[in-house]
């Protein structure tokens, strides 16, 4: 599995501190849904039709955090 570049994401104020659904479209991260709680996110993205998001929550500060859902 490759890296996935998340500094543009997380330089936007409007997903600081939240949680994001993201896919990959053509070598970028797209953000599907975001919101504050995570099990409420993937369900917004399953509902899109989205089987496996990536959600990870997107810090306020430079730290990281990945969940995953299979």
């Amino acid at each position: 599995m490759k890296a996935i570049d998340y500094s543009a994401i997380c330089k936007d104020k409007r997903y600081k501190g939240k949680f994001i659904a993201t896919k990959e479209d053509k070598g970028k991260v797209k953000v599907i849904t975001a919101g504050n709680n995570p099990s409420k996110v993937l369900k917004k993205a399953k509902e899109k039709g989205y089987k496996k998001p990536v959600i990870t929550r997107i810090p306020t500060e430079n730290t990281s955090y990945v969940f995953y859902s299979s």
